[in-house]
C-alpha cells in the first residue's frame, strides 16, 4: 500500500511517528508502517485538513496496538 504524501516533510513527520510507535510496543517497523498506513489512507480520505492526522492516526493505532496486546495475553 502506498500512501501518498503532499510534502517530503509530511512524509518524514508519518515515519517519525511509525518509529516511534515501533519503539513503544517493540515492534518491526514495517509490522507498524502496514497498520499505520492502512489507517492513515482511511483518515486522509475524510480529511479537508491535514494538520492533525498523524496524531490521530497515532492514536488509532495505539488503541488498536493495546486492543491485540490485551486479547493476546488473554490467551
Amino acid at each position: 500500500m502506498a500512501v501518498r504524501y503532499d510534502t517530503d516533510e509530511e512524509r518524514k513527520l508519518h515515519l517519525n511517528v511509525i518509529h516511534a510507535l515501533a519503539d513503544q510496543y517493540r515492534l518491526d517497523e514495517d509490522t507498524v508502517r502496514e497498520i499505520y498506513e492502512s489507517r492513515l489512507e482511511v483518515l486522509m480520505g475524510g480529511a479537508r485538513i491535514r494538520t492533525y492526522l498523524s496524531v490521530l492516526t497515532a492514536r488509532h493505532v495505539r488503541a488498536y496496538l493495546s486492543r491485540q496486546r490485551d486479547t493476546a495475553s488473554l490467551h
